[in-house]
């Protein structure tokens, strides 16, 4: 199988003919820095918050993380003058569906792809969990969701079956 390369298209992860929305302000961030440097701030702040200055310092933690150019772009655009602390999302829902997509159009087996992500990326999943995101991928139907169950005590029957005509037409003898 020939891994076509997942292409960039700014906002979203795309991979294997399907895209999936970065969350809020990241989707901003992917289309301003690119997909390799929104990664970067998406491993470094994501589920936290920030506050982006106006005025970019060189010395300032993002100049260091980011590098001067790419923190001086995300500064003129998301940067605030006063100190507001901007809630960066966590992305781990949309990066396991996209680092899942890539590993397995590289040909990788399901645990193979489960040690990948909990040793590159940090994200741990099940093989099952895996399986579910890319059975589209691999021409199988995603599987159906378990059963309903009905509330009410575990051991009881959800539903009474009816009562037999020729139970009612007993005759009993007489007493």
């Amino acid at each position: 199988m020939t891994c076509p390369a997942p292409r960039h298209e700014p906002g979203y992860l795309v991979a294997g003919g399907k895209r999936c929305p970065l969350p809020g302000i990241l989707f901003e961030v992917d289309r301003l820095l690119g997909r390799r440097l929104c990664l970067r701030f998406i491993y470094a702040y994501g589920g936290g918050q920030v506050r982006i200055p106006r005025p970019m310092r060189p010395t300032h933690k993002l100049a260091r993380l980011l590098g001067l150019d790419a923190a001086f772009v995300l500064s003129a655009h998301l940067g605030r003058e006063r100190s507001e602390q901007i809630r960066i999302p966590n992305a781990v829902v949309e990066l396991t569906w996209y680092w899942a997509r890539v590993y397995y159009l590289r040909g990788h087996a399901l645990p193979v792809i489960r040690l990948l992500m909990l040793h590159r990326h940090r994200i741990w999943v099940t093989e099952r969990r895996i399986g579910r995101l890319v059975c589209d991928l691999a021409g199988r139907p995603r599987p159906a969701p378990p059963p309903v169950r009905l509330p009410g005590h575990p051991c009881v029957p959800a539903r009474v079956p009816a009562r037999d005509r020729r139970q009612l037409e007993i005759a009993f003898p007489p007493r």
